[in-house]
């Protein structure tokens, strides 16, 4: 009988062991100092989604449209003038497919709060689309390269309705807001052949319209483009020592260096860089 109970315990004993080691192992936490989450954030994720980590806080925005499951900072980025997040206190920020939906100028808030909340080098990892290779996928009439449907679902048939779609979704004829201007293949097809790469983006750029009819009311829509020069030199202004491009899962950290937690956003389409304070 004592024999029995014996074994019990052991194989007990033994998936618990296996459990937390699995937990540290799918988690990294022995890259990690803490023991547990901190009441003030160190590693913060802007736009986290689903995205869950013992360690972390996730900052993101609940609405009708994106439902993430659990937020310790609920707030909409069109809307910030100041973090509620103490100046230096994070260790890391991370921040994966958010830019391409903001304006340029709520770009310029974020960007100068996330260097304040920054402690001395510290590291900020931003990701999104790289307007390079939709560029050059358009470029080469690459019909494989748009494999992937759009935030509400639709799959274009068309390659230029596609490619407007990357950095100026509310353009496309398919798109539900009607009051304004859309794109046409025509137009699409005139500026690419007459225009430079990012005389073409910003043309369609400036059509967006900016009104509180359509402003923010559309949170998945894609409304801004970057290539790696353009990026470095938007996040260079703001004092950082260090900015550089980066690739995927090639973090100068470890803890973000981890497929299951990130850079697992289409990474065949985005460009990575990092910046240290």
């Amino acid at each position: 009988m004592l024999h029995q109970i014996r074994i019990t315990l052991n194989k007990l004993l033994f998936h618990c062991r296996s459990q937390i080691i699995s937990e540290r192992s799918k988690f990294n936490l022995d890259l990690y100092s803490q023991n547990e989450k901190t009441l003030k954030p160190l590693y913060l994720n802007i736009g986290c989604g689903k995205f869950f980590h013992p360690l972390w806080h996730g900052l993101d925005y609940d609405n009708d449209y994106y439902k993430p499951d659990s937020l310790d900072f609920n707030i909409d980025l069109n809307e910030i003038r100041e973090l509620p997040i103490e100046s230096n206190s994070l260790e890391i920020i991370y921040c994966s497919h958010v830019i391409e939906h903001l304006t340029d100028a709520t770009l310029e808030v974020l960007f100068s709060e996330i260097y304040r909340i920054l402690k001395k080098g510290g590291l900020c990892r931003v990701i999104c689309p790289n307007a390079d290779l939709y560029y050059r996928a358009y470029q080469l009439n690459d019909s494989s390269f748009w494999k992937y449907p759009n935030a509400y679902g639709i799959k274009y048939s068309s390659i230029h309705m596609a490619f407007v779609d990357f950095f100026a979704s509310v353009l496309t004829p398919e798109h539900p807001f009607t009051k304004c201007e859309k794109a046409t293949q025509k137009q699409i097809t005139d500026k690419f052949s007459t225009l430079s790469q990012n005389a073409f983006f910003d043309y369609f750029k400036q059509m967006i319209p900016d009104n509180a009819e359509y402003s923010g009311k559309f949170p998945a829509d894609h409304i801004n483009w970057f290539t790696s020069k353009k990026l470095i030199e938007l996040i260079s202004r703001f004092g950082f020592t260090s900015v550089y491009q980066s690739g995927f899962l090639q973090s100068a950290s470890g803890k973000m260096r981890n497929f299951l937690l990130f850079d697992n956003t289409v990474p065949e389409y985005s460009l990575y860089l990092e910046s240290v304070k």
